[in-house]
């Protein structure tokens, strides 16, 4: 009688530890889906937040907003890393005015723009 007490105990352990397996699978799909949908849903967000946004100060922007700037900045620098450029601001164009000398921001703002894939206007040694 002990052996078949056994037997059972060890059946019970394994539909235990399979329907772990099962729970732990199902939690991992539905955790994954679900960072799929936030990140879906966090890009959308930041569409709808920074459409027609101009930036004069800092304090037109919240630290969560300045947050999430970097993050897609992070993102990008990524996406440079390892394609070179992307296509993101295919089809735009950047016109840059500078009133006085500055080429290090200058060609920096070029060198952006052509990453993402878009053109520049550049105007400088503007006469006030």
């Amino acid at each position: 009688m002990p052996q078949a007490r056994n037997v059972s105990n060890r059946s019970t352990t394994t539909t235990t530890t399979w329907s772990f397996i099962k729970l732990a699978a199902y939690s991992a799909f539905g955790f994954y889906s679900y960072l799929v949908y936030q990140k879906y849903y966090k890009r959308q967000q930041l569409r709808t937040e920074w459409t027609h946004k101009n930036i004069t100060r800092i304090s037109d922007v919240s630290l969560s907003q300045i947050l999430d700037l970097f993050a897609v900045a992070l993102d990008m620098e990524q996406m440079v890393l390892k394609k070179g450029g992307c296509e993101l601001a295919k089809g735009k164009l950047l016109s840059t005015i500078f009133y006085e000398p500055s080429t290090r921001t200058c060609t920096s703002f070029q060198a952006a723009m052509l990453r993402l894939g878009g053109k520049v206007v550049n105007i400088s040694d503007v006469s006030n």
